[in-house]
């Protein structure tokens, strides 16, 4: 038995039986005197014997069971309560337990990292029979550290969805160690500064620019150096951008259309009735919530008031506040179709005279083509409703692709003018705000062509863009090479930039200097903190929304 690889501290191994399935080890006591858990009086007279059957971490692919004779002994102090007790094994297994201290610690393992289900499925493959509820029990049971012990110098925070877009929580994070430290039920300021005031040890406090954040962080630690993180500095400069973009969009557009330097519409298929229908019914709802916040905001009530009554987000509605105009109508861009590889031959064919739908088909079908009667009819009816429809540049591309345009029979050149002013190499792709404002926060080199042909148009026009294309890339500079110096000279060319978005973003800046100016001299920051989220999703979905905050926060601090 000496040889056996297995440890039972204070008891002496007597047998061991070999299953097919399991092992069962039989062991007793060995210690010569026991302490009374009541009055730590040393005895030595035993009382009686009883067997203990904990179940322990397999062995040799094979489950084990422990058959462990105990002794219950005598306590040998008059005025002790206790007149007997029994043998304690806290290094073995704890009182009342079915399993040892160590498979103990192993289950936790499992289930905080794991599904219960998932968890119980793998431990069955490891020949350790235990339940899904055992393994949820095991986490809610367990014992996190009280938040005075937790000791933490400098803190992130960030907040998390239970139910995106309704209910939200907060997650604290150590800097340092890259540790969770606790979890709390809301993402408001009163429970911040609460768990903030059991910490005066906090020096620094990392966070996105929440207001509740803030002002909690305020309250609650009024001691420490606030630090709000470059990307959500950054994020909300570009939706400042796009705000202004917004709002000046449908300008720019023509003027560059004026110059001839926008490409021509890319060729749209032909709707049938439900589509154009479903579309117009579209069109309306988003012109009705336009009306709506609008309608709000003439009644006193700001952009968050607003963002709860109609669930919508505080993005959009600052984009319809700003807007003189209805959102425009969803541009759908043209997807690559099965008759592209044939419109050279269909395009010759129509300007010969031959608009019969089924005789085209039969012909692209000979050289090849393996479709329906349908796309060649839906390209017939498109240049039935737009007669004399010229190749668009994109199409153009598409022949080139695919060597049509170099044949022997090429299409009628007639059919392939584009009526432009400027250079085909000259020509802008349209791109709506969003994208538009990426070409301010970019740096030169990283720009497509595309978009070096905007900055180029965007430099030239007198729509004040250029100016706002310099504050930006100063702005982004400073973020960039984490430094604050020249920040208030920035500020006061958002003050006097002429833009009032850029006047509002700065006095925000202004309201907390400190923080900003700490953003983007030091090196802390949220990314950790964005971290710990994700891995806390992975095991809030893994619980699939059965259980409540409680087992959430033990899973995410047991995890390892």
């Amino acid at each position: 038995m000496v040889s056996l690889p297995f440890d039972l501290p204070g008891f002496e191994i007597s047998r061991v039986f070999a299953g097919q399935t399991q092992l069962v080890i039989t062991a007793q006591a060995v210690s010569a005197d026991v302490g009374c858990p009541a009055c730590n009086v040393i005895s030595q007279s035993v009382h009686s014997y009883y067997t203990r059957s904990p179940q322990d971490l397999p062995l040799t692919s094979k489950a084990v069971r422990l058959i462990l004779r105990v002794r219950r002994f005598r306590c040998l102090n008059p005025s002790c309560p206790k007149q007997t007790f029994a043998e304690p094994l806290p290094h073995l297994v704890a009182k009342n337990a079915q399993c040892t201290t160590r498979l103990s610690d192993t289950l936790q393992l499992f289930a905080a990292n794991l599904s219960a289900k998932l968890g119980g499925r793998m431990l069955k493959n490891l020949k350790i029979a235990v339940s899904p509820t055992t393994l949820l029990r095991l986490v809610k049971r367990s014992q996190t550290p009280v938040q005075a012990e937790v000791r933490v110098r400098v803190l992130g925070v960030d907040d998390f969805a239970f139910r995106r877009g309704h209910t939200y929580g907060t997650i604290l994070l150590n800097l340092e160690t890259h540790t969770p430290l606790d979890l709390l039920p809301d993402r408001s300021a009163a429970t911040l500064s609460e768990w903030l005031k059991v910490h005066p040890e906090v020096e620094l406090i990392s966070r996105d620019r929440s207001t509740e954040y803030a002002l909690g962080a305020t309250i609650g630690a009024p001691q420490a150096q606030q630090v709000a993180d470059r990307w959500h500095i950054l994020k909300n400069w570009r939706e400042v951008i796009e705000r202004i973009l917004h709002r000046l969009h449908s300008a720019l557009l023509a003027q560059v259309q004026e110059r001839g330097l926008l490409s021509s519409a890319k060729a749209k298929r032909k709707r049938t009735s439900s589509e154009q229908s479903a579309s117009r019914a579209a069109r309306k709802r988003r012109i009705g919530r336009y009306d709506e916040v609008l309608n709000l905001s003439n009644e006193g009530k700001n952009v968050l008031q607003i963002a709860e009554q109609l669930q919508m987000s505080r993005v959009t509605v600052r984009k319809y506040l700003t807007s003189p105009n209805p959102p425009p109508s969803i541009e759908h861009r043209r997807a690559r179709r099965i008759t592209d590889p044939y419109l050279a031959h269909l395009q010759k064919r129509w300007a010969a005279g031959c608009h019969n739908a089924k005789q085209l088909w039969r012909e692209v079908v000979e050289q090849g083509f393996a479709g329906s009667y349908k796309p060649v009819q839906r390209w017939v009816s498109l240049q039935r409703a737009q007669p004399g429809r010229l190749l668009s540049s994109r199409e153009q591309k598409r022949l080139l692709a695919y060597g049509e345009l170099k044949k022997a029979n090429p299409i009628p050149q007639q059919a392939l003018v584009i009526p432009i002013k400027a250079a085909p190499q000259d020509l802008l792709e349209a791109l709506p705000p969003r994208q538009l404002a990426w070409i301010f926060v970019k740096q030169k080199g990283l720009l497509t062509l595309n978009e070096r042909k905007w900055l180029k148009v965007i430099s030239e026009e007198t729509t004040g863009l250029d100016k706002l294309y310099a504050i930006s890339q100063e702005f982004v500079e400073m973020v960039r090479t984490h430094t604050s110096q020249g920040l208030e000279e920035w500020l006061a060319q958002c003050s006097h930039s002429g833009f009032m978005e850029l006047v509002t973003f700065g006095e925000g800046l202004n309201g907390e200097y400190g923080a900003i100016a700490a953003g983007l001299d030091l090196r802390w920051s949220n990314g950790p903190v964005e971290g710990a989220v994700n891995r806390l999703k992975f095991i809030k979905r893994s619980m699939y929304g059965r259980a409540g905050f409680e087992l959430l926060r033990q899973k995410v601090l047991k995890a390892s």
